[in-house]
C-alpha cells in the first residue's frame, strides 16, 4: 500500500510513524499492518505452530484474529527487544479520541478502553498484555536476555502482575562473561546505579574520558545499509 508504507522508502523519514506528527497516519499504518498479519495467520492457521510477534508493532493482530474467529487457538509469542516503546498515543484518551481510534481501527470502544488503555493513554502493547492474561494464562512474553526479563517488570508497571510471566531467550554468551544477576534488585534506582557503575568501568577500560553524562553507543550487527551504519558514521563525524 504505497499510501501508507511508501513513506518507509524515504531514508530521511522515520521507519515507523509518529502519533504526535500525524495521528491518522499512525492509526491507519498500524491498523492495516496488524489486520494483514491477522489475516495471514488465520489463512495459514493449520500450518502454524506459533505466531511470533516482535515488540508492540503487531500487538493489535491477536485482537483482530479473535474478532474474526473467536475460536482461534494459535499460540502467540512476543519477543521484547525494548519494551519501553509501547506504541502509545501521548494524548490523554478522551471520549473523542477513543471514538476516533475505534473508527479507524475497527476495534470497539469498550475493547480499546478495557484492553488497550494504560495510564490514561491508548497503548498497543498493553493490549497484548491483556490478551496473554485472558487467553494464555499470562504466558507469551519473552525478553532477549535473562537480565532484561528481570528488568522489564521492574521498570515497566504494565508488566507488574503476578499472573504475567516474562521469560528469556538464551543469551549466546559464556556464563563467565555474562553480567551479574539482578537477584534482589527491586527498583529502577538500583538498576540505574548498576548501569552507572558499568559505564564508568567501560570508559576506564577503553581509555575514554570518564564522564557519567557522555552518550555511549554500541553496535552489533552486519555492516550493511539496512542496519543503519550510515547513521552511525554520520553521528561519529
Amino acid at each position: 500500500h504505497d499510501g501508507l508504507f511508501g513513506k518507509r522508502t524515504d531514508k530521511d523519514k522515520e521507519l515507523y510513524p509518529d502519533d504526535s506528527e500525524d495521528l491518522d497516519y499512525f492509526l491507519r499504518f498500524f491498523t492495516l499492518w496488524n489486520q494483514t498479519v491477522a489475516k495471514l495467520a488465520l489463512r495459514h492457521r493449520k500450518s502454524l505452530d506459533v505466531l511470533h510477534l516482535c515488540d508492540y508493532h503487531t500487538s493489535l493482530a491477536p485482537t483482530y484474529m479473535k474478532r474474526e474467529d473467536e475460536n482461534t487457538k494459535i499460540p502467540i509469542l512476543c519477543a521484547l527487544h525494548n519494551a519501553s516503546y509501547q506504541g502509545n498515543i501521548q494524548n490523554h484518551l478522551s471520549s473523542r479520541l477513543l471514538g476516533h481510534i475505534s473508527k479507524i481501527s475497527g476495534i470497539p470502544e469498550e475493547v480499546i478502553f478495557s484492553d488497550f488503555t494504560h495510564d490514561g493513554q491508548f497503548n498497543m502493547l498493553s493490549g497484548l498484555v491483556s490478551y496473554f492474561r485472558k487467553e494464555q494464562e499470562g504466558r507469551g512474553f519473552c525478553a532477549v536476555s535473562k537480565r532484561y526479563a528481570k528488568e522489564v517488570p521492574i521498570l515497566l508497571d504494565c508488566f507488574r502482575s503476578g499472573m504475567l510471566k516474562v521469560r528469556s531467550l538464551p543469551n549466546p554468551e559464556l556464563s563467565v562473561n555474562r553480567p551479574p544477576s539482578l537477584e534482589g534488585v527491586t527498583s529502577s534506582e538500583e538498576i540505574r546505579a548498576i548501569k552507572k557503575l558499568k559505564k564508568h568501568e567501560l570508559q576506564k577500560g577503553f581509555d575514554l574520558e570518564v564522564n557519567p553524562n557522555a552518550i555511549i553507543g554500541a553496535f552489533v550487527g552486519r555492516m550493511v545499509y539496512q542496519k543503519g551504519v550510515d547513521a552511525i558514521a554520520d553521528a561519529a563525524t
